[in-house]
């Protein structure tokens, strides 16, 4: 059965490059969309096969519909382009919403062509991964747990190291430093900026 694809993206530039990527396997039925309004009309006729999707549509932010996508539509293959990194996040929406692929923008073109036609075939399409599985802020110690809303917050170490209290005495700043540190490491994020990200994708589960 031949892919039938709606593209959901807004980059006149990006849309031009990518088809050129179908067209070069012969894949030509491909129907382009730039706001989430439309996405949702669109599939509403039904008979797709394959979504391709961009975070950022015209219209606002299209993870907001991504859920009603993925649960309404169980047999729909859905890749997501967006800006952010494979890791962590790529991951962590595959688990959120049991996509199928996730490719980053920051991707090399041999790179994301690869992983663009392994995706639309359908010996390439890789199982959807559990909603719910590997959520990576579940390793965290319970003293890192403790200190991780702090950190979130934004408030520097020595004003965190006042408010954790072990056997009657604060902490020091240093020890605030070494699990904010291992936080970072165990969800693979390079910033509290990056961490803060993640969490708001995740904390409906956490």
């Amino acid at each position: 059965m031949e892919p039938k694809i709606l593209f959901a993206e807004d980059h006149p530039f990006l849309i031009d490059s990518i088809k050129l990527i179908f067209e070069s396997e012969g894949i030509v039925d491909v129907v382009e969309v730039s706001t989430c309004l439309d996405l949702l009309r669109r599939l509403e006729e039904g008979g797709f096969t394959h979504l391709i999707l961009d975070l950022m549509l015209a219209d606002g932010d299209a993870e907001r519909i991504l859920n009603k996508i993925s649960s309404e539509y169980p047999r729909l293959h859905i890749l997501v382009y967006s800006t952010r990194p494979s890791i962590p996040f790529g991951e962590a929406l595959r688990q959120k919403y049991a996509l199928d692929c996730y490719i980053s923008k920051s991707e090399s073109r041999a790179t994301a062509k690869k992983h663009f036609l392994a995706f639309l075939k359908d010996d390439g399409i890789p199982s959807r991964t559990p909603k719910g599985a590997g959520n990576p802020f579940s390793s965290l110690a319970p003293r890192e747990k403790e200190v991780l809303p702090y950190i979130l917050e934004g408030l520097p170490a020595t004003e965190i190291a006042v408010k954790i209290i072990i056997d009657g005495k604060a902490i020091s700043a240093d020890t605030v430093r070494v699990w904010k540190g291992r936080i970072l490491e165990k969800t693979q994020t390079k910033n509290v900026l990056e961490l803060r990200d993640l969490w708001r994708l995740l904390n409906d589960r956490i």
